[in-house]
């Protein structure tokens, strides 16, 4: 499906799939309803929703109603691909922060991958460090 609204389009053939959620119903029921949530190239999310009574439609998302719609219907791994390691509580109290100084198009990229993935900087930072065996 492709709908501009507002001024902004929203394609489900250019757009990212993260995720599907259904209630389990038959697409034939009247109660059936299913949720497709995407995100476009310009970092824009939508849900392109199915349902028996209403038929097909995308309502634009804000990036904090995606990841609410996130946390109703999918479960928390799915849910962590989609926007990143979510620390528990202890994890959050044994950080410390620092100040490092790092080249103005490396921070861009950090940021362009950020708002791609939905994930911190300060996540994307330390997963490099970690993975290059620091």
């Amino acid at each position: 499906m492709n709908k501009i609204i507002k001024g902004k389009r929203y394609n489900t053939e250019s757009a990212v799939h993260l995720a599907n959620w259904d209630n389990g119903l038959g697409n034939n029921d009247l109660n059936y309803c299913r949720g497709e949530l995407y995100r476009t190239r310009s970092g824009n999310y939508f849900l392109y929703g199915t349902s028996g009574r209403v038929g097909a439609d995308i309502e634009p998302l804000s990036f904090d109603e995606a990841k609410e719609w996130a946390e109703q219907h999918l479960d928390g791994d799915e849910y962590e691909v989609i926007f990143g390691i979510i620390e528990e509580e202890s994890e959050k109290e044994a950080k410390e922060k620092i100040l490092v100084t790092i080249q103005c198009e490396t921070v861009a990229k950090l940021r362009e991958v950020a708002k791609s993935t939905g994930a911190t900087v300060s996540w994307l930072v330390e997963k490099s460090l970690k993975e290059s065996g620091y």
